[in-house]
């Protein structure tokens, strides 16, 4: 979500209290690319529904608001950054206890094919999320930089 112009991640069971102050149980986004910054092979992948959890309560969102709109502003380089769904889109979350339509081509792909290279893998996720939303939720795949080049396996990566 982005409250005050700042992007957070905040976990789904976390409610929609109205009081003011800071959201517990979450994490700033920035906190995120800082803390991952000396990391060899830089890699995020958000499964995060972008939607506004508070729609209800005056200075919180307007109820319209989605979207991390600090991805754009990500300047770090060699990173691979993957969102279940686009800016400004929300993500389906899938039937209760199954796993949403990223989650589940994720693992999928993962599994069948661990010695793919990372991006190409990633690109065949996102054709599954949108086959199985029938193009109701397009993943976003965004390299800065070159990228990290890596495998599930580590080694023996392959096209």
């Amino acid at each position: 979500m982005n409250l005050a112009g700042r992007d957070i991640l905040a976990p789904a069971d976390m409610g929609d209290g109205c009081e003011s102050g800071p959201t517990r149980r979450a994490i700033e986004l920035e906190a995120i690319f800082k803390a991952i910054r000396p990391a060899r092979h830089k890699i995020v992948l958000l499964d995060a529904c972008r939607n506004n959890p508070f729609p209800r309560c005056p200075g919180r969102g307007s109820g319209d608001e989605v979207g991390f709109r600090g991805l754009s502003r990500i300047h770090d380089t060699g990173l691979l950054i993957v969102s279940s769904t686009q800016i400004e889109a929300k993500a389906t979350d899938g039937l209760a206890g199954s796993g949403s339509p990223f989650a589940n081509a994720l693992v999928t792909r993962l599994s069948q094919y661990p010695r793919m290279d990372l991006v190409l893998l990633l690109r065949k996720v996102a054709q599954d999320v949108e086959r199985a939303t029938d193009g109701q939720q397009r993943t976003e795949v965004k390299l800065v930089g070159a990228g990290p080049e890596t495998c599930l396996s580590g080694v023996n990566c392959s096209q």
